[in-house]
């Protein structure tokens, strides 16, 4: 069994795992304030691409601050009611922000944007202080992200927003590909282009060898954005 909470597992190294030996592999969307909140859960091949489904303590807030009734549709952030740590030692702002009471219930608030889907599936589109406000249209990073990971020659990725004097923020792309080629960055940018509005085309693809990341696998978003923002855009 292959358990991991720190960060998503991709389809293709699933895939090979599934095909190198008989195991179970568990994605898990948690935080420490709460949850897991969803899981995804492959046993061979035949189970690709994963889902994550949400767990029956998880809920959505929509953004006019209602919670989204058990398996309604719809985008907002994820809560989760049931145990709770009391809150954030010596940060009572944080708590209230974190910990919050809706229609007397208190659930767990992280910050994580997602999307429940007609078939209950949650599709997950990162931290809500991750959103890209670029020219006044948002674009969540995971979505483009997707359209990135899914090219043969893209092994990892992360999309950043990073300071434009004209569109306030411009979507920016950091992928790992060995022995990439100089015209990826252009073809990459034209696959997304094929399947995402305009505004969320990366206006810069960087190539690194391997992207920054915490002993615990999560990306350090702040380095990444240092990356991104050291290469002019593309225009």
């Amino acid at each position: 069994m292959v358990l991991s909470s720190g960060t998503a597992l991709g389809d293709r190294l699933k895939q090979a795992l599934h095909e190198r030996t008989a195991l179970t592999v568990t994605d898990a969307i948690a935080a420490s304030e709460g949850g897991p909140f969803a899981f995804a859960v492959t046993r061979s091949v035949h189970d690709l691409p994963a889902q994550f489904r949400p767990v029956p303590a998880t809920r959505l807030i929509a953004d006019d601050g209602r919670v989204l009734a058990p398996g309604e549709p719809g985008t907002g952030v994820l809560a989760y009611r049931g145990p709770l740590p009391l809150g954030y030692h010596g940060d009572a702002e944080r708590t209230a922000a974190t910990f919050r009471f809706v229609d007397g219930v208190r659930y767990a608030v992280p910050g994580d944007l997602a999307e429940l889907t007609p078939d209950g599936v949650i599709r997950f589109l990162g931290r809500g202080a991750g959103v890209i406000n670029t020219g006044g249209e948002k674009v969540h990073p995971q979505e483009v992200e997707d359209v990135l990971l899914a090219d043969p020659a893209v092994a990892d990725c992360v999309v950043v927003g990073v300071p434009d004097p004209v569109w306030g923020q411009r979507v920016t792309a950091i992928v790992v590909s060995p022995g990439a080629d100089p015209e990826l960055p252009g073809r990459l940018r034209e696959r997304v282009r094929t399947v995402l509005a305009g505004y969320k085309v990366p206006r810069t693809v960087v190539v690194v060898d391997e992207l920054p990341r915490t002993p615990t696998g999560k990306i350090e978003i702040a380095r990444a954005r240092e990356l991104a923002g050291a290469v002019p855009s593309a225009g």
